[in-house]
């Protein structure tokens, strides 16, 4: 089997120390742009946003304004957290603040595409959060899934994802 033996080279430099680094990193990165990118999007379509999150408020539409530089400022300084790896847990809990605040403001939590892009987002934040401690994982996920099953943080998500699924069943 020919295959299996490209596959294990392959495999080898993502399994190594360095390579489970490089992929923290990467994902890391990938995550805090998609918030930086909302700031950007909020930021340059001002107008629009406040208009609809007025509407969404209806007699409070006069701190729409507030809400959304209270928005961006989170996204851009937990992303800043994040790729600084400095305060790392606050900025994974801002952003996870600024995503449930999302839901509750722009009323999509029953639209199935912004349930699933929240679900892996709230999902890669809980892997940043709680890869420097597994005890810390243990703690905050305790009743959900077993996570000394959880080697490392690269596969972190998807073993997350299978765990969920098969407590729910």
């Amino acid at each position: 089997m020919a295959d299996e033996g490209v596959l294990e080279r392959l495999e080898e430099p993502f399994s190594s120390k360095y390579g489970q680094k490089v992929q923290y990193t990467a994902g890391r990165v990938m995550l805090t742009f998609t918030f930086l990118d909302d700031a950007r999007r909020v930021f340059g379509e001002w107008g629009s946003q406040v208009d609809y999150m007025g509407g969404q408020l209806g007699p409070l539409k006069s701190i729409a304004p507030a809400f959304l530089f209270v928005l961006i400022v989170a996204q851009i300084v937990g992303s800043g957290c994040l790729l600084l790896n400095k305060f790392a847990n606050v900025g994974a809990w801002a952003l996870l603040g600024v995503v449930a605040t999302q839901v509750l403001l722009y009323t999509t939590l029953f639209d199935i595409h912004f349930f699933l892009r929240n679900a892996a987002v709230i999902g890669g934040l809980f892997v940043l959060v709680t890869s420097d401690d597994p005890y810390k994982a243990k703690r905050m996920l305790s009743g959900l899934m077993d996570t000394s099953q959880c080697a490392h943080a690269p596969g972190g998500g998807s073993c997350l994802s299978s765990r969920w699924w098969r407590s729910a069943a």
